[in-house]
C-alpha cells in the first residue's frame, strides 16, 4: 500500500453492529445484507425540515467534486475482483466505468465488506453500491435501487443418466457429476451447494458441453438463454430453465431521488446503445444474444403536492412519532500508512526469497464509535494466488482501541516457495465475527529460488548404480532416472515421503518423474542377507513464473492394484490455462479436460502405467505424473478375515523447506469399522479424525528433520500407518535497511507571528526502512506519514499556545534509529 495519495483508493470501510437479516441471494450466495441501522439521533414529535445536505443533495455534490465514490466488493468473480494488474476489474467495474463517462465524472471503486454496503451508504462513505446485490421488498423499503441492469437466472442441460424430467432446486443434482464453466457466477455456487468430487469445473463451456454429450459428466449448469441453441446444436435436452431467477440494480441511501434519475439515465443509455450487453457478453461469458432483457422500467411520475390540511378538532393530546432503537456503536477502520515494505500500490513490492520470514506492518484507524478490545481481530479475506496468505495467521488487538485512536498491526509471514507476485487482502472483524472497515493487503515478489545447497555425496556401494539425467530443473520438466542392481530380492522406487511398498521395480529399470517442487527421489534395495540400503537423488526445481500450477494429481489406490480393479484419479490446476489433458502412456483420456475434476481409469491388463496430467497456459505449459502398476490377479482363496485399514497415500510436499514455511500433507486411505485416525508431527498430535482422502497444510516451528505420521486403527484391531520425512532449514535473517533516517532540511517562513496567524514549514530527508515520519507541535502529533520533499502550514487560532511553540520533525525507521530536527516560533498573543 502506498501512504501517498493513490490513483485507485480503497476508502473505508464501516459495519454496524448489528443482527443481519435474512433476505441473501440464493443464486449468487451472496452473504445476507444486513438491515439498514438507523440514525443515532432520535426525531422529534414534529415533521422535520427537509435536509438540504441530504440524500437529495448527493447529485450536486457529485458534480461539485467531479466524483462519483461507488462501493463494491472486489471478491466476487466475473462480477468484481482483482485483476492482474491488481485493480479491480469484471463485469461491474466495466459498466461503473461506462455510466461514469455518461454523466461526466470519474468513478472512484472502493473495496469493502459486502455485508457493510448498507452501514456506509447511511454513514455516506459511498454514493453508490454496486455488488450483484438483488432486489427483493426487504432491501427496497430501506434502499432506493436504480433500474435493473442484469437479470441473472440459470438452467440445466441433463443426458440421459438423470431419470428426472424437472427439478425445483440446483440441490436435486447432488448425486450427479456436473460440469459448469470456471469463472462464472455458477461456479462457486455448486461448490457450495455439492460434493466437490462432483463439481467438474472446465476452461471453455464447449468441452462441457462435449463431455455432456459423450457421457462423462451428467449435466451442466449454464445461463438459462443460451440453453436452448447449446441444446438445439448439441441434441440434449433442457431440464430445467429459469432456476434462482435474481435482477441485480445500484443501490444507494434512501431518498436520492434526483441521484437515482441520473443513474438510471445512464444506465438507459448503455442499454439503447448495446454497450450493456457487450459489457455482459465480455466478463460474464454469455452471448450478447443470450442476455436476457432486463424489465423495462416504469416512468417516474413526480409526487403531486399535497394541499394543505385542514385542521380538525382534537379529542386527544397528539401521539409522538415512535423512535426507533438507537444502534449502540458503529465499527469502522480505516488505513493509515504502511509502516514497513510498501508496495506503492503494487508497482514496486518487495522482494522475498522463497520461504523468508518477514514481519509486515500496518498503522490503522479506529474511525467508528466501538471501542475495540481483544474480540476483534484482523483476519484473512483472499488473495491473487494460492498462497497469498504467506502462513499469516489472525492477529488479535492487544489491549483496547477507542474511537479516533491508531493501532499499529504487525503480521508475522513467510513468503511462498514458488516464484510469483503475490497480494493477500486482510480485514478486520468485531467480536461477532462480522467483518468491517477498509481492506489491507501485503504485496510481495519472489524470485526464483536460491541455489540449494548441494546434496551429501553418498558413500558409494558395490552392486547399486543409480543416476538421473540431470537435478536441476523447470517446474514439470521430465526427468528420467536409471538403475542397475545386482544380488538383491527386492528393488524399490519412489518419492521420498510416498508408501514404498507398493513401488516394487525391477533390478535393471529406468523410471520418469515430473516434479514441481523440489523432491527427493530414494532407491531401497533389499539384499539377499535381507539388509536393506536406501540410495538418494535431490531434483531441484525451480519454478515458471505465469505457468500453470497443478496443485495435485493423484490416484485414491496409491501406486498399485489388482488386475481387474480401476483407479480413481483425482486432480486441480490453477492458474492462466488454456488446456487440461489427462493421458495413459501414450492414450489421451481426456483432453479439454476440468480444471478441477476427477475421473475413473481400468487397466486393460497387467503391467505399469503411466497417468499424465498436462497444463498448458499462456505463460507456459506444466505436467504431472501418477504410476500405477497392475499386479496380475492372483488365484481365488477363502473369504479372509477382517483386514486392517490401507493408506493408499500419504505425501509432504515440499519435503525440504525454509523454516517459516508450511507443507502440504495429502492422503488417502481405505478401510472399514475404523475407530480413530490421526496424523502425527514428530510424535505430536496435529490432526485428528480426518476425511479417507484429504489434505491439510502444516507449518513446523522449528528447523530439523520432520516426521510427519498417518495413523488409521479399526475397531476390531487392526491398524496402519505410514510417515513422510520434511527437513527444515533454518530460516534466513531479515535483510536489515541500510541507511538509517536523516533530515536534512527542516524550516519555517517565519519566527515570530501572532494570534490567527499561519506558520509555513517545508522540510526534506532521507532513509530506508522508515516506520513513521510526524511532525509535533508542542509535543503533540499533528501531522503523519509525511512524504520527502513537503511542507506544511498551521495557523496558530488558540491562545493558550501564546510564548513558544516547538515544532519537531520525527523521522523512525524499523532499525536503525530516528532523526529529529526542531523549529522555534513565538507567538504573540
Amino acid at each position: 500500500m502506498n501512504q501517498f495519495p493513490r490513483k485507485m483508493v480503497l476508502t473505508l470501510i464501516a459495519l454496524m453492529t448489528i443482527v443481519l437479516a435474512g433476505c441473501g441471494s440464493s443464486a449468487n450466495n451472496r452473504p445476507s445484507l444486513p438491515n439498514m441501522p438507523v440514525a443515532t439521533i432520535a426525531p422529534v414529535a414534529t415533521e422535520a425540515p427537509v435536509d438540504t445536505n441530504g440524500p437529495q443533495s448527493a447529485w450536486e455534490r457529485i458534480q461539485q467534486t467531479g466524483t462519483i465514490v461507488v462501493g463494491i466488493s472486489a471478491d466476487y468473480p466475473p462480477f468484481s475482483y482483482y485483476g492482474a494488474n491488481f485493480v479491480p476489474v469484471g463485469f461491474e467495474p466495466a459498466l461503473m466505468s461506462a455510466i461514469g463517462k455518461e454523466l461526466g465524472v470519474q468513478v472512484e471503486l472502493v473495496d469493502m465488506a459486502f455485508e457493510g454496503l448498507p452501514a456506509a451508504l447511511q454513514l455516506g462513505q459511498i454514493d453508490l453500491a454496486i455488488a450483484a446485490i438483488s432486489v427483493t421488498p426487504e432491501r427496497s423499503a430501506v434502499l432506493d435501487f436504480s433500474d435493473v441492469y442484469f437479470v441473472s437466472q440459470s438452467a440445466v442441460l441433463a443426458n440421459e443418466q438423470i431419470s428426472l424430467d424437472t427439478i425445483n432446486s440446483l440441490d436435486e443434482l447432488r448425486p450427479y457429476r456436473i460440469g459448469v464453466q470456471r469463472g462464472t457466477i455458477y461456479e462457486q455456487q455448486l461448490k457450495n451447494l455439492m460434493p466437490l468430487d462432483n463439481v467438474q469445473a472446465y476452461g471453455l463451456l464447449d468441452n462441457a458441453v462435449r463431455d455432456l454429450r459423450e457421457g462423462m459428466i451428467s449435466a451442466v449448469i449454464l445461463d438459462a438463454p443460451a440453453a436452448q441453441s447449446v441444446a438445439l446444436e448439441n441434441g440434449i435436452r433442457v431440464l430445467v430453465e429459469g432456476l434462482d431467477r435474481e435482477q441485480y440494480a445500484i443501490a444507494m441511501v434512501k431518498g436520492s431521488t434526483t441521484l437515482r434519475s441520473e443513474i438510471n439515465r445512464a444506465i438507459q443509455t448503455t442499454r439503447e446503445s448495446g454497450l450493456l450487453a457487450q459489457l455482459a457478453g465480455i466478463h460474464l461469458a454469455i452471448k450478447e444474444e443470450h442476455v436476457i432483457p432486463v424489465p423495462t422500467p416504469e416512468p417516474e411520475v413526480p409526487t403531486a403536492t399535497p394541499a394543505p390540511a385542514q385542521p380538525t378538532a382534537t379529542t386527544q393530546a397528539p401521539v409522538a412519532t415512535a423512535v426507533p432503537p438507537v444502534t449502540a456503536c458503529i465499527d469502522g477502520m480505516k488505513w493509515a500508512a504502511d509502516l514497513n515494505y510498501d508496495d506503492r500500490d503494487m508497482t514496486a513490492p518487495t522482494v522475498f526469497q522463497p520461504g523468508q520470514s518477514f514481519t509486515k506492518s500496518w498503522r490503522v484507524l479506529n474511525n467508528g464509535t466501538c471501542t475495540w478490545d481483544s474480540s476483534y481481530a484482523l483476519t484473512f479475506v483472499q488473495g491473487n494466488a494460492p498462497g497469498a496468505q504467506m502462513n499469516g495467521q489472525p492477529l488479535g488487538i492487544v489491549g483496547v482501541v477507542p474511537p479516533g485512536a491508531t493501532y499499529d498491526l504487525s503480521l508475522n509471514l513467510t513468503a511462498p516457495q514458488i516464484p510469483g507476485v503475490y497480494q493477500g487482502f486482510w480485514q478486520m472483524r468485531n467480536g461477532q465475527r462480522v467483518p468491517f472497515g477498509q481492506r489491507i493487503w501485503a504485496g510481495i515478489q519472489v524470485p526464483g529460488a536460491p541455489t540449494p545447497p548441494p546434496a551429501p555425496t553418498q558413500t558409494p556401494s558395490a552392486g547399486i548404480s543409480f543416476t538421473a539425467d540431470r537435478t536441476n530443473i523447470r517446474a514439470g520438466e521430465r526427468v528420467v532416472f536409471n538403475w542397475n542392481v545386482q544380488n538383491i530380492n527386492a528393488v524399490f522406487f519412489y518419492a521420498q515421503g510416498e508408501s514404498w511398498q507398493d513401488k516394487g521395480v525391477g533390478g535393471t529399470d529406468s523410471r520418469e518423474a515430473y516434479p514441481n517442487t523440489t523432491t527427493t527421489y530414494e532407491l531401497r534395495v533389499v539384499k539377499r542377507d535381507q539388509s536393506v540400503e536406501v540410495r538418494q537423488i535431490r531434483i531441484d526445481v525451480q519454478g515458471v513464473i505465469g505457468a500453470p500450477n497443478i496443485i495435485r494429481f493423484s490416484s485414491d489406490q496409491g501406486g498399485q492394484i489388482s488386475q481387474g480393479q480401476c483407479v480413481t484419479l483425482r486432480w486441480e490446476v490453477q492458474g492462466s490455462i488454456n488446456n487440461v489433458r489427462l493421458s495413459r502412456n501414450a492414450d489421451t483420456l481426456w483432453d479439454g479436460a476440468p480444471v478441477q475434476g476427477n475421473r475413473q481409469d481400468c487397466p486393460p491388463g497387467p503391467g505399469n502405467y503411466s497417468y499424465y496430467l498436462d497444463a498448458n497456459g499462456s505463460g507456459g505449459s506444466n505436467r504431472s505424473l501418477v504410476s500405477v502398476n497392475v499386479m496380475q490377479q492372483a488365484q481365488p482363496t477363502a473369504t479372509p478375515a477382517p483386514q486392517a485399514p490401507v493408506i493408499n497415500s500419504f505425501t509432504a510436499s515440499p519435503n525440504a523447506i525454509t523454516q517459516g514455511g508450511c507443507v502440504n500433507l495429502a492422503w488417502n486411505f481405505t478401510g472399514q469399522d475404523l475407530a480413530v485416525v490421526r496424523i502425527f508431527r514428530n510424535g505430536e498430535g496435529i490432526a485428528r479424525d480426518v476425511p479417507m482422502d484429504g489434505s491439510m497444510q502444516d507449518c513446523p516451528p522449528n528447523p530439523g528433520q520432520v516426521t510427519y505420521t498417518l495413523q488409521v486403527d479399526s475397531e476390531f484391531g487392526g491398524s496402519a500407518q505410514q510417515s513422510a520425512q520434511v527437513d527444515v532449514q533454518p530460516g534466513q535473517a531479515q535483510q536489515l535497511p541500510s541507511n538509517p533516517p536523516a533530515i536534512s532540511v527542516f524550516a519555517s517562513d517565519v519566527t515570530q507571528i501572532s494570534l490567527g496567524q499561519c506558520v509555513n514549514m517545508n522540510w526534506e530527508y532521507s532513509g530506508t526502512g522508515l516506520a513513521a515520519v510526524r511532525l509535533l507541535r508542542n509535543d503533540v502529533e499533528i501531522a503523519f506519514d509525511l512524504p520527502t520533499p513537503g511542507n506544511f502550514q498551521d495557523c496558530l487560532n488558540d491562545a493558550s499556545l501564546a510564548g513558544l511553540v516547538v515544532y519537531v520533525l520525527a523521522v523512525d525507521s524499523e532499525s536503525s534509529g530516528s532523526a529529529r530536527k526542531e523549529v522555534w516560533v513565538t507567538l504573540n498573543n
